[in-house]
């Protein structure tokens, strides 16, 4: 404020102060004036804590930011409470406003701090760096009472400025002491002529690490380090360029006398990246997974192996190989001639098989299997031969994938049972492992009830045992054999049992036809029946018994074969109903239903509705009878009927085929007859008007008294009723094959 201002300022208190009082009020009334006003809410004031003074909101924020400045830029609030003489409630309700007014003011663990503090200090800390030449910004937030990151926060805007250095990782460095830091750590560098750790090399400079990290980083800008740094710039290790060169040289020259080299030779001469140094120097040779081999020492491996494996089964090739190639012997290999044109399958640990023999040892596991088909079809249950594919497995010549870089834990030869844990702990040899680890157990396993391993044993002979076995790979070959045993095997059970379902197949198209035949005849019979109106239940249960038990023994039959089994036709009711209670498919259910209704003795009808059912779920086409079909089965049963009593000899049962054929002449119709039932057709027929007249039916009279005569004799009839039955009986064969029971001319009929 200039002077003139403060001229003006003086007149006007002066004239105020001249001016006379138009009110004059008491305290006490002004106070209470205040009061009302407050409690109106025209007015907002505070008041201070002795009471005696009022504060509007505005006063207060000044006063707040004055007494902030007056204490240096820093103060509690407690310290505030005291100095302006108002409660610290009112303080901190206006404190936002305060800080939202400048935002350079920060509010931090109870304490105001003004931005111009943080100038302030930032120059008792540039003359403090200056005389260390480095500080902590942990030990500055400790000296300044306030937190790391606010110190460091407030400080970076002005580092370059009011401080005059660099920040660091919470450091801060004068720009002389990095220069000199600097300077040790190129020289240090400089000296070394061997891998050098960088953390050490910082710890014996007295040197930070983010000094010596942005040292090694410049220097590799500006192309000055001779060397390089392998892993992190501050913690990592430098190699010198003269090391480098000195390694590079060495694995050269061991390349080049012994034509490979590996990569475990290579980490321990110090080369920290093996590939990136195949690559740019062997780029010609041949990369394997643990080492580097050069193209004369592969041809000279493969054609040894080559001329080996034409007089041989198998060869482990590790055994040309130097020790530290064996695990990259399956790599080799598949580079050689002999696989590549498959005439060799590499198997686990680097061991060639010959195919020739591998293809003539399935064809003897064939040739044995099949010989011995029958013996493994009564050993092998249904269920794993309806599993079989029908066809043997043929060896494969190709490795399969996990074993492409198997061969792993392969020791020398003379140690056959140290090689073998090997194999099977390494993680390529998936076969190996798994057939030592259980042994012919585990190929015993592979179909119950047949020793597949002996099986297969018996197929290979000693010598080439042996062989397999001085390979160490005798189990392996084993277990790649065995679903070739195991399919021969099944194969060779399959076709003896394959023979025997033909057979059952055709007994149960067979039944099924007999079946539809018989349920025709069951039909046209059931339909005869009535016809003997004086003893139709009789003869409606005959029928059910003999022609319904048989039908339904059919449909057994046909239900076993759809459920998988071979049974033949049922011998009685008792063993059909043994058979049926073995079968769960839903066609066994309804033919189940029909063997229950042939037991209670059902009606025709009711067994006829539920054989159609039963045929339905067996997939059996039937046509009930129309008149067509009707007929053929009558003419069907009356020519069998015919040919019977051509050839029957015995009164009894001609008599009973005569009583058929002289129903079918009068009526038209078939009657299914016992020895009982033809009383009443007899009777059924002498009502009738027949063409043969009354000589015809004084005949079947007479016959009928004869064959009864003689069963109701036993065992024991006399001569003269055996002669009386077969003499009535020859006369009413004459009559009826004179066609002497068709209606009578003059007669209507049905």
């Amino acid at each position: 404020i200039i002077m003139d201002d403060i001229a003006k300022l003086q007149e006007l208190l002066q004239s105020v102060q001249k001016q006379q009082s138009a009110f004059r009020l008491a305290e006490r009334n002004c106070i209470d004036l205040v009061v009302k006003l407050m409690e109106r809410g025209l007015i907002s004031l505070i008041y201070t804590l002795d009471g005696k003074e009022y504060l509007t909101l505005d006063h207060l924020k000044r006063e707040i930011v004055q007494e902030m400045l007056a204490a240096g830029g820093r103060i509690r609030l407690g310290d505030l409470q005291d100095a302006i003489n108002v409660d610290i409630r009112h303080i901190e309700t206006v404190l936002p406003e305060v800080l939202a007014a400048d935002n350079t003011i920060v509010f931090v663990d109870g304490e105001l701090i003004a931005g111009d503090y943080f100038e302030s200090i930032a120059e008792d800390i540039n003359q403090e760096l200056g005389e260390k030449g480095q500080l902590s910004m942990g030990d500055l937030a400790r000296k300044y009472n306030m937190t790391t990151q606010l110190l460091q926060q407030r400080l970076s805007p002005l580092i370059g400025t009011a401080i005059r250095g660099q920040i660091d990782k919470g450091k801060l460095y004068t720009n002389a002491y990095i220069r000199r830091q600097s300077a040790a750590v190129r020289g240090a560098l400089l000296a070394c002529t061997r891998p050098t750790e960088l953390r050490p090399l910082a710890q014996k400079l007295s040197c930070q690490a983010a000094v010596l990290g942005d040292s090694v980083r410049q220097m590799e800008e500006t192309g000055t380090l001779p060397g390089s740094v392998s892993g992190h710039k501050e913690s990592g290790q430098y190699i010198p360029l003269v090391h480098s060169r000195a390694v590079s040289n060495r694995v050269i020259e061991f390349f080049n006398s012994n034509g490979w080299v590996s990569h475990k030779y290579m980490q321990a001469s110090g080369l920290g990246d093996p590939l990136s140094f195949v690559k740019n120097n062997f780029k010609s040779a041949i990369q394997l997974s643990s080492a580097v081999i050069s193209n004369n020492l592969l041809d000279q491996v493969s054609a040894e192996a080559e001329e080996t494996l034409h007089s041989s089964i198998c060869l482990e090739v590790a055994s040309l190989l130097p020790p530290e190639l064996e695990d990259d012997a399956p790599t080799i290999l598949q580079s050689m001639s002999i696989v590549k044109e498959g005439h060799a399958s590499i198997l686990e640990g680097g061991v060639a098989l010959s195919v020739a023999w591998a293809k003539s040892l399935s064809d003897s596991i064939k040739s044995k299997a099949a010989a011995r088909g029958a013996e493994f079809a009564s050993l092998l249950p249904p269920s794993v031969l309806k599993n079989s594919s029908g066809g043997a497995a043929e060896f494969d010549t190709q490795m399969d994938e996990d074993e492409d870089d198997s061969g792993k834990g392969k020791k020398k030869k003379g140690k056959k049972s140290s090689k073998k844990t090997a194999r099977a702990q390494s993680s390529g040899g998936v076969k190996a492992a798994r057939a030592q680890s259980s042994g012919t157990s585990a190929l015993s396993d592979s179909l119950p009830g047949v020793d597949v391993g002996s099986f297969l044993s018996s197929c290979i002979s000693e010598a080439e045992r042996d062989c397999l076995d001085e390979c160490n790979v005798l189990d392996e070959v084993q277990a790649m054999f065995v679903r070739v045993a195991v399919d021969a095997i099944k194969t060779a059970a399959s076709e003896v049992l394959r023979g025997k379902e033909q057979a059952a197949m055709e007994e149960s198209k067979n039944a099924q036809t007999s079946a539809v035949s018989l349920l025709r005849y069951f039909q046209a019979a059931a339909k005869g029946c009535k016809l003997v109106q004086s003893d139709v239940i009789s003869l409606e249960k005959f029928l059910v018994k003999n022609v319904g038990n048989r039908i339904v023994s059919l449909l057994t039959c046909a239900a076993a074969f759809e459920d998988g089994q071979t049974a033949g036709l049922p011998t009685d009711a008792s063993a059909r109903l043994k058979l049926l209670r073995s079968l769960s498919s839903s066609a066994a259910a309804e033919v189940r239903k029909c063997h229950d209704l042939v037991g209670s003795q059902a009606s025709p009808s009711d067994l006829f509705d539920a054989i159609l059912d039963a045929a339905n779920a067996l997939n059996i086409r039937f046509k009930p009878n129309d008149k067509n079909l009707e007929k053929q089965a009558v003419l069907s049963a009356v020519d069998d009927f015919e040919k019977q009593l051509a050839s029957q000899e015995e009164p009894g049962l001609a008599f009973v085929i005569c009583c058929q054929l002289a129903m079918y002449q009068q009526f038209q119709s078939l009657v299914h007859l016992n020895g009982k039932g033809c009383a009443g057709v007899v009777t059924c027929l002498c009502e009738a008007q027949i063409a043969g007249g009354d000589e015809a039916k004084e005949t079947l009279a007479s016959a009928l008294a004869a064959v009864q005569a003689v069963l109701k004799a036993g065992g024991e009839p006399s001569p003269e009723e055996v002669q009386n039955s077969q003499t009535t009986v020859k006369n009413l064969v004459r009559l009826t094959n004179g066609k002497a029971f068709k209606p009578a001319p003059s007669a209507d009929h049905l």
